[in-house]
């Protein structure tokens, strides 16, 4: 699949249309703050109710990794108030995270 645009352009595609990814997946909500450093682009649900985040990348990888860890440290530490925003959603907090990383085109050189 190809996207026209920037990072968000690939978020806003997937994030609308989230079965592109897997199936059985569904948008449960956007940009959703973690903490004060730590926003997931989009927040979806698999079918077992798993939680997986949608990150958008502009192709810096380090960055990107790094931002990948501090998400799933701040899922951690956001638990209890996460499994109460989206309870009725059909999220599992129980359930490992899962993350999806997304960009437009990712660098061939990643040393």
């Amino acid at each position: 699949m190809t996207v026209q645009g920037g990072k968000d352009a690939a978020v806003e595609l997937l994030a609308a249309q989230p079965e592109r990814i897997e199936p059985g997946l569904q948008l449960v909500d956007r940009r959703v703050p973690l903490d004060s450093h730590c926003e997931v682009d989009a927040l979806l649900r698999d079918t077992l109710g798993g939680p997986v985040v949608l990150l958008g990348s502009a192709g810096e990888l380090s960055a990107d990794l790094a931002r990948l860890l501090g998400i799933v440290a701040s899922l951690a530490r956001a638990r209890p108030l996460l499994e109460r925003l989206y309870r009725d959603r059909g999220l599992d907090f129980t359930l490992r995270p899962r993350a999806v990383l997304v960009a437009n085109r990712f660098p061939d050189d990643v040393s």
